[in-house]
């Protein structure tokens, strides 16, 4: 009996998804490097799970463009060594690789550079701060041009995203 419910607790363990889950809220603003032009200014939230069992973390981003029209994306980072990650989103459109720094799945800062589908490359750097996120980027289009892309994240409860993405995405 004891051995059964030993077994139990092992699979029910098991079965049950480990790390740590947080919940951001924010804005992605994005300007042309040519003349510093505001392009769009996004508001976005975003679930960011950090699973050291699974070795790796998975971040869903939700852009909430307008009411009826938002894109969802998600973004999965799994280890290849050390605190050298591979990124690729669900729909194999982004794939790339970041690097993390500071202590082991606590980490303070890191550095992106992944390419998406049509050519364009992203890279920057994203700093943990008291308050949440903050992320420095640059978008070189598959055209030539570039982009500059400056996200500021709040971090927020489960309550509150649950809130903001039923209020603005129906």
């Amino acid at each position: 009996m004891i051995r059964i419910l030993l077994l139990l607790l092992v699979v029910s363990c098991a079965s049950q998804p480990h790390g740590e889950v947080e919940y951001y809220s924010g804005t992605s603003l994005i300007r042309s490097t040519h003349n510093n032009k505001v392009l769009a200014k996004i508001p976005v939230l975003m679930r960011r799970t950090v699973d050291p069992f699974a070795k790796k973390i998975l971040e869903e981003i939700i852009q909430l463009q307008s009411r009826n029209k938002h894109n969802e994306t998600l973004i999965s980072y799994e280890i290849i060594q050390g605190n050298h990650f591979a990124i690729q989103d669900e729909a194999r459109l982004i794939r790339g690789h970041a690097y993390f720094h500071g202590p082991d799945w606590k980490w303070t800062h890191w550095t992106v550079h992944f390419s998406q589908i049509d050519g364009s490359v992203i890279q920057g750097k994203v700093e943990r701060t008291k308050e949440g996120l903050i992320a420095t980027k640059s978008m070189t289009k598959s055209n030539g041009g570039t982009l500059s892309i400056e996200e500021n994240f709040t971090e927020i409860d489960l309550t509150t995203f649950k809130e903001m993405k039923k209020k603005k995405i129906k």
